[in-house]
């Protein structure tokens, strides 16, 4: 699951330098690690973390409206939640253009199932595709599928010996961990391991635009 992957520090991740025309000066000690190997599976696994200035419960409303994600994620065509589960689980379906491959290719889809809870004073945002009646394939996307992914946030202020680290009215700060878990199909669809792809650019970039629109939102 996300958590395990996340946690897993005996994985032989390699820190990758940050795409030189990103500006992150927003996020602090903003760091790129990737696993091209999970566990011998053949999964290639991505893992973005810093610090934004901004709440965790901010971060974690940004997070889950889907309808407004393409405010953030530079690449996403189309989101939108299709179905509601209960009060921690819907099914959500988002669309990516072709060209995040790298190449003219045709535009790709997922139908994924989403689930957020607080966990250990942390909130978790999973999500892994499913197959749903509320979201079949159509002649119009290639249907891609990604294996448990999201974010994990936990509150980051500095210890005074006086401050509940819970109380989300003083904490300022988030520190947060972006893991995305690719398979073999799926790094083929994104063009993972070939320089030209944007694949990687984009993800980071995105991940500085949503933290940049938190900490101006926390300015405001």
């Amino acid at each position: 699951g996300l958590l395990k992957v996340a946690n897993a520090y005996d994985l032989p991740w390699k820190r990758e330098e940050l795409p030189k025309d990103v500006q992150a000066n927003n996020i602090f000690d903003m760091k790129m690690e990737v696993t091209r190997d999970t566990w011998g599976l053949g999964v290639a696994t991505v893992r973005i973390s810093g610090v934004v200035s901004c709440k965790m419960s901010s971060m974690f409303t940004k997070i889950m409206d889907v309808a407004n994600r393409k405010n953030w994620d530079v690449a996403i065509q189309e989101s939108k939640v299709m179905k509601n589960v209960d009060e921690h689980n819907d099914v959500i379906w988002t669309a990516y253009p072709g060209k995040l491959s790298g190449k003219d290719a045709k535009s790709k889809d997922f139908c994924l199932y989403r689930s957020w809870r607080m966990d250990d004073d942390r909130y978790i945002v999973s999500s892994r595709s499913i197959n749903h009646p509320s979201v079949p394939p159509t002649d119009d996307y290639v249907r891609g599928e990604v294996l448990p992914s999201g974010f994990i946030l936990t509150p980051w202020i500095m210890d005074d010996g006086m401050t509940d680290w819970r109380d989300d009215t003083k904490q300022q700060q988030t520190s947060f961990d972006y893991v995305v878990q690719l398979d073999k199909t799926a790094q083929e669809m994104a063009g993972f391991g070939n320089p030209d792809s944007p694949y990687i650019k984009i993800m980071v970039k995105s991940i500085v635009k949503l933290c940049t629109q938190l900490k101006e939102m926390e300015m405001a």
